[in-house]
């Protein structure tokens, strides 16, 4: 999990970096840390998959549903497949 207290160092080698609450203000150098990484960004922050976040958790309806940055993943690297991208509800 992504803090206050984060540093780029820390995220070496982090494959599901989770930016909370306490990280949003952190978040684009966060991406920039991560950028050739191929690490999947996650977070339940609010707007976080628009600017570059990869997989957004959101409550809808009383339900966890999420929005995928369709985009991000690919720029890093990562293949979402199908069947998941089907299943979410934005995907830039």
């Amino acid at each position: 999990m992504v803090t206050t207290g984060w540093c780029a160092d820390r995220l070496a080698g982090c494959h599901i970096p989770f930016v909370s609450a306490a990280g949003k203000k952190q978040r684009t150098p966060i991406f920039e840390s991560l950028h050739g990484a191929g690490a999947l960004t996650v977070s339940d922050v609010e707007g976080f998959a628009e600017p570059g976040g990869m997989i957004n958790l959101v409550m809808r309806e009383g339900k966890v549903q999420f929005e995928i940055n369709h985009k991000a993943a690919t720029q890093e690297g990562l293949v979402i497949s199908a069947r998941l991208l089907s299943l979410a509800k934005f995907i830039a």
